[in-house]
């Protein structure tokens, strides 16, 4: 799957879950948007027009708001979608996890290096004398 089509799967998701977000009840799913929102201080996927009524969730308001805004006050605010952070989030954490990859593969060939080092030098100095081999 090409990284476009990828992207667009998840927008659409995204996309068609923020049209159903249930602002009286909201599920685990609505609190981890409302997390994200909260934390990264976006709103929506792209805008918050994303959202199917007027009304937006609190972590799209201003952090002084106490009560739901519509979704133009916070349009009108500028405040950015979360898709594009979420993405250069998964990429730097997605790049990171891969370097600990790496690093730990590179420790591990360096212990198996230097345990065969220390397997030959031992048989060096301990003089060591191969069992005689009969056929």
């Amino acid at each position: 799957m090409h990284y476009e089509q990828g992207q667009s799967l998840v927008k659409q998701r995204l996309v068609s879950q923020m049209k159903k977000y249930n602002h009286m009840y909201p599920s685990q799913y609505e609190r981890a948007i409302d997390y994200i929102q909260s934390k990264y201080h976006c709103c929506g996927v792209d805008t918050a027009y994303d959202y199917s009524d007027s009304h937006v969730p609190l972590s799209c308001c201003s952090m002084t708001s106490t009560v739901s805004c519509t979704v133009h006050e916070v349009g009108l605010t500028g405040t950015p979608g979360c898709l594009p952070i979420l993405t250069r989030a998964t990429f730097f954490w997605g790049k990171l996890f891969l370097l600990i990859e790496f690093s730990l593969c590179v420790l591990a060939l360096i212990g198996v290096f230097l345990a065969i080092c220390v397997c030959q030098n031992t048989m060096l100095y301990d003089d060591y004398a191969p069992a005689p081999y009969h056929i």
